[in-house]
């Protein structure tokens, strides 16, 4: 049997993410193949969905992982576009603070 993780999936009207901590897609060796369409808040990435969530679930099903979703979904325009967006320097810092 796998091992299973649960990822929280957010979406509005127009854009989806998946929220996976800074520590996690260090350890998978995925996080500096994200984009900037990502955004970044704290110790925790928002993956956005058509762009980079989909690296994410790769990595988490090659370390051997089944990944199961938790949707949260609101009809108005979600807080994490007012995030940061990810870069190299927010990574950079990111991983500075683990």
């Amino acid at each position: 049997m796998s091992k299973q993780i649960t990822l929280k999936y957010y979406s509005d009207p127009g854009h989806a993410w998946v929220a996976v901590k800074v520590k996690t897609l260090f350890a998978l060796d995925v996080l500096n193949r994200l984009s900037n369409y990502s955004y970044i808040r704290g110790k925790t990435v928002y993956a956005e969905y058509h762009c980079d969530a989909g690296k994410v679930v790769e990595a988490f099903k090659a370390a051997g992982y089944e990944v199961n979703f938790d949707y949260n979904h609101t009809d108005k325009t979600h807080p994490i576009r007012s995030y940061n967006q990810l870069s190299q320097i927010n990574i950079k810092q990111a991983i500075e603070n683990l």
